[in-house]
């Protein structure tokens, strides 16, 4: 399951991860995302991971498809979670989509995580 997490500057898009993801949270992101790119070009996600619990294969081909056809418009993502798998999931990212700057943080670091997606 997929929730938003309210964030003033509008380039930012909030996500809290605690589950599994489903295509209908797939469809949502989209729909927002989709909403900011009229206003914001490029858009950052400041993601929390309470838990993942998987995803759906459809979920996942919804996000991929989404993902690589609006590539140039994402430009950093900040993940906040504990999971080392899910640190190394993360860094594995920035080298398949380097213009896509992600970095990892813990719970500890929150505060740090989001000064870093707002500069």
């Amino acid at each position: 399951m997929i929730s938003f997490i309210p964030i003033e500057q509008g380039n930012i898009i909030g996500l809290e991860i605690d589950g599994k993801i489903e295509t209908s949270d797939i469809e949502q992101i989209i729909g927002l995302v989709e909403e900011r790119l009229k206003s914001y070009k490029p858009l950052r996600f400041y993601v929390q991971v309470k838990s993942l619990k998987g995803i759906s294969v459809e979920a996942f081909w919804e996000d991929l498809k989404f993902g690589l056809q609006h590539l140039k418009y994402f430009e950093r993502k900040a993940v906040v979670c504990e999971v080392s798998w899910l640190m190394k999931m993360a860094a594995a990212s920035s080298k398949l989509f380097p213009s896509i700057e992600t970095k990892c943080f813990s719970w500890s670091e929150q505060e740090q995580a989001m000064e870093w997606i707002k500069n």
